[in-house]
C-alpha cells in the first residue's frame, strides 16, 4: 500500500514533484510502472482517501480500470464510474478536458465527494483518475483542481509519448523480422522493404555504419529533412542528425537539421544490424516539436505560478510583519500597565507594612517613656533599667528599618555610611559582632572561623558591612536560642566567601525562590517579628558589589547562606 503521509497542498509542491519525476525519467519513459507513479502522485494530494485509474483502450475505445488504492475500494470505484457515466458527469468532464468535482457543494446524504480528472492533451484522452475525498475541498476547490490539472497535463503527455514509443518499438521489431525473413530473395525483399518503409509514420534512415552514407530513407524522413529520397542517398547521416552520447537500442532526445538549417527536436533510437558481413545502422525518429511546445508551455505556466506564489508570499510576509509590530506594541503596553500595577501594589504594601512596623515600636517607646515619667522615682532600679533598655532597643530597631529603606533607594552605595572602598572581611565580621553583642538580647552561640591572613576586597566597606549584618541578623532572628551560628570566611580564585549557618526553623522549599522579594516572609515564621526587608537589602548590596548568594535550607533543621564577592570590582566597557 502506498503511504499517504506526504501531502501535496500547493502549486510550489506540484512544481517540485514534477521536477523530481522529470529528473528520474528519460523523456517519456519514466519507468515501466508509470501507471503506479500516476496513482501514487495523485494519492498525495490533500484529503484524497482513495483513488483509481481507468486507462483508455484505443482498440475498443472504452475505459478499463487499472488499479485502485486502497485495493478494497476497487468495487466501489467501478460502481462510481458506471454511475458517473449514466449521469453524463463523466461525459461532461471528457468534453471540457478539465478536472471537475461532484457534487460541487457538500451534501449531507452524499457519502463521497468525487473528483474526475481526465488525462487529456492535444493527442487525445489517455485515461481518467477518480479521486475520492475525505473532506470536501470547498474554498480550496480552485487551487486543488488546478493541482489536478497540472498533474493530468504532465502525465497525459507522458502516456502519449509512451504509446508512441511502443508503436516505434513494435514497428521496428516488425521491420527487423521482415528484413530477416526476406534476405533470401533480394529483389522481393527490396520491394517489400520499400513498401514497408513508405508506410511507417516515423522517419527512417538506413546507413552504412562504416561510412555513414545513407542508402535508404522513407518519405517521412524526406519530408522532415526537406530533401527528396534521391538527394538523401548521396548524403551522410551526420549531415542531418546531431551526434550525442547514447546507448544503442534506447530512446534519446536530439535534433534533426533540415534543408533550411532549422533544428527540429526528435525522439531518436538507433540499432546496428549485420547483413552478409556488412554492418548497417538503422535510425528511427519521431518529431516531438508539439510535445516540446507543450512542455515549454507548462514551464511558462509554472513560472507564472511561481511568480504569483512569490508575490503572494511577499504580501503575506509584510502582513505578518505588521501584525508582529502590532503584537509587540500591545505587549509593551501590557508590560507597562502590569509594571505600573505592580508598583502601585508594592507602594500600597510598603505603606501598610511601614505603618504597622513603625506604629508598634513608637507605641512601645511612648508607653515606656510615660511610665518612666510618671513612676520613675518610685520604680526599682531593675525595672527602670528594663524600660530604658526597651526604649533603646526599639529605637535601634526603628533605625535599622529606616536604614534598610534608604539602602533600597540607593543605586550607588554612597549612603551606606562609609567612604572607604576597601574592606577587610575579618575586620568587618568583628565590627558586626561587636554591634550585635552590644545591642542584642538574642543569646545565640557564635562560632567564627577567620583566616590567619586577612581577606581584602576592593569594594565599599559600608555596602559589605551592611550585607553581612543583614545576613547574620536574619540568621539570629530565625535561629533557636542556644543553638550555634557558624560564620566562616575564606577565599578562592579571586573570590571572597562568607558562609553563615544556623540550626533554626529553616525555610519551606516552596518559599526559597521568593525570599529575596521586598516584604516577603516565609510561611512558617509565625509570630516572629520582622518586616521582610533584610534579604531584599542583602540582594541589593550584592547587586552593587557584583556578588552572588546561594541559600540551602531544610525545614526545622536550619539554613546555610553562601555569599561570594569578587575581590576586584568588575569594570564596565566605559571604565576599561
Amino acid at each position: 500500500m502506498i503511504s499517504n503521509k506526504e501531502h501535496i497542498n500547493s502549486i510550489d509542491e506540484v512544481i517540485l514533484e514534477i521536477d523530481k519525476l522529470s529528473k528520474t525519467s528519460q523523456f517519456g519513459a519514466i519507468s515501466e510502472d508509470y501507471k503506479d507513479t500516476i496513482l501514487s502522485t495523485f494519492y498525495k494530494i490533500d484529503s484524497v482517501k482513495s483513488i483509481s485509474f481507468f486507462e483508455m483502450n484505443e482498440e475498443e475505445f472504452q475505459f478499463e480500470i487499472y488499479k485502485t488504492i486502497p485495493k478494497k475500494e476497487s468495487i466501489k470505484h467501478s460502481a462510481l464510474f458506471e454511475e458517473l457515466v449514466d449521469n453524463n458527469i463523466l461525459g461532461r468532464a471528457l468534453q471540457t478536458g478539465r478536472p471537475i468535482i461532484f457534487p460541487e457543494v457538500k451534501e449531507k446524504d452524499i457519502e463521497d465527494n468525487i473528483v474526475i480528472v481526465p488525462l487529456a492533451s492535444e493527442g487525445g484522452i489517455t485515461g481518467i483518475t477518480l479521486l475520492s475525498l475525505e473532506n470536501h475541498w470547498e474554498s480550496e476547490t480552485t487551487k486543488n483542481l488546478g493541482i489536478c490539472r497540472l498533474f493530468a497535463n504532465y502525465f497525459s503527455n507522458i502516456m502519449i509519448i509512451d504509446k508512441k514509443n511502443q508503436k516505434i518499438d513494435y514497428l521496428e521489431l516488425s521491420f527487423e523480422q521482415r528484413l530477416s525473413e526476406k534476405l533470401v530473395d533480394q529483389s522481393k525483399v527490396q520491394n517489400e522493404l520499400n513498401t514497408f518503409l513508405d508506410a511507417l509514420q516515423t522517419g527512417i534512415f538506413i546507413s552504412s555504419l562504416k561510412t555513414g552514407i545513407i542508402f535508404r530513407a522513407n518519405p517521412v524522413a524526406a519530408k522532415l529533412t526537406g530533401y527528396n529520397e534521391l538527394e538523401l542517398s548521396k548524403m551522410k547521416i551526420q549531415d542531418f542528425l546531431e551526434q550525442t552520447n547514447n546507448i544503442i537500442g534506447e530512446h534519446f532526445e536530439t535534433n534533426l537539421i533540415n534543408r533550411q538549417g532549422d533544428r527540429i527536436p526528435i525522439l531518436r533510437k538507433n540499432q546496428v544490424v549485420t547483413i552478409k558481413d556488412t554492418e548497417y545502422q538503422i535510425d528511427s525518429f519521431l518529431d516531438i516539436t508539439e510535445i516540446k511546445k507543450a512542455n515549454d508551455t507548462l514551464k511558462d505556466v509554472n513560472k507564472l505560478l511561481e511568480d504569483e506564489v512569490n508575490k503572494r508570499t511577499l504580501e503575506l510576509r509584510n502582513t505578518v510583519l505588521k501584525l508582529n509590530d502590532e503584537i509587540r506594541n500591545k505587549e509593551v503596553a501590557q508590560q507597562s500597565a502590569q509594571k505600573e500595577r505592580g508598583m502601585n501594589q508594592l507602594k500600597s504594601k510598603f505603606l501598610a507594612t511601614v505603618s504597622h512596623e513603625f506604629r508598634t515600636p513608637l507605641t512601645i517607646i511612648r508607653n515606656s517613656a510615660e511610665l518612666l515619667a510618671a513612676y520613675g522615682e518610685k520604680m526599682k532600679p531593675d525595672d527602670k533599667t528594663k524600660y530604658l533598655t526597651r526604649v533603646v532597643q526599639t529605637s535601634d530597631y526603628l533605625s535599622i528599618v529606616l536604614q534598610n529603606i534608604l539602602y533600597l533607594q540607593d543605586q550607588s552605595g554612597q549612603v551606606l555610611g562609609s567612604s572607604s572602598f576597601e574592606a577587610n572581611l575579618n575586620d568587618v565580621i568583628k565590627e558586626v559582632m561587636e554591634q550585635i553583642n552590644f545591642s542584642s538580647q538574642i543569646r545565640s552561640k557564635f562560632v567564627i572561623n577567620l583566616p590567619e591572613n586577612p581577606i581584602v576586597v576592593k569594594h565599599s566597606k559600608g555596602v559589605v558591612k551592611n550585607l553581612i549584618n543583614n545576613i547574620i541578623n536574619n540568621s539570629m532572628i530565625y535561629n533557636r536560642n542556644d543553638n550555634e551560628i557558624i560564620i566562616t570566611v575564606s577565599e578562592s580564585e579571586g573570590l571572597g566567601f562568607i558562609v553563615v549557618e544556623d540550626e533554626g526553623i529553616g525555610i519551606p522549599e516552596e518559599d526559597i525562590a521568593q525570599i529575596f522579594e521586598l516584604f516577603y516572609r516565609g510561611s512558617n515564621v509565625g509570630n516572629i517579628p520582622g518586616v521582610g526587608l533584610g534579604l531584599a537589602v542583602a540582594q541589593h548590596c550584592l547587586n552593587l558589589l557584583g556578588g552572588t548568594i546561594e541559600v540551602q535550607s531544610k525545614l526545622n533543621e536550619g539554613t546555610k547562606v553562601l555569599i561570594s564577592l569578587p575581590k576586584e570590582p568588575k569594570l564596565t566597557p566605559e571604565e576599561k
